[in-house]
């Protein structure tokens, strides 16, 4: 997809409801002080979390409901990895929550808790 051509994420399903996107520091997304905005660690979290959900989900669109990130420290250099992993699946309320976290190197850096929303529309090929 065309905003994926500069961030260059690497999307790997670990296990069924688990997911981890991997990109590499880039310059160009770091805001004024010199480090990743967090426009790029939300991005990354989301992709997880949105994935590890959607490995659950054949027939319905995911999106996200909530995202609630909680950074712990900022990102210069290296690979970022985001992982994702269900914890809930809600029949009644067709939300799964999912907790994700961002690794900078062997480093912890971010952590959150998302809800997806199991969407009643049909899943669209994407091209």
């Amino acid at each position: 997809m065309p905003f994926n051509e500069d961030l260059k994420p690497q999307m790997e399903f670990i296990n069924l409801g688990e997911c981890k996107v991997k990109a590499e520091v880039n310059p160009r997304f770091f805001h004024g002080g010199g480090i990743i905005h967090g426009s790029i660690i939300f991005r990354l979290l989301d992709d997880a979390c949105t994935f590890a959900a959607w490995s659950y989900v054949e027939d319905k669109v995911c999106v996200t409901k909530s995202l609630h990130i909680h950074y712990q420290s900022p990102i210069h250099t290296g690979t970022m990895q985001a992982y994702g992993k269900v914890l809930d699946i809600s029949q009644t309320a067709n939300e799964i929550t999912v907790e994700g976290s961002l690794m900078n190197e062997d480093k912890e850096v971010a952590r959150c808790t998302a809800v997806i929303a199991r969407m009643s529309a049909k899943v669209r090929k994407m091209t």
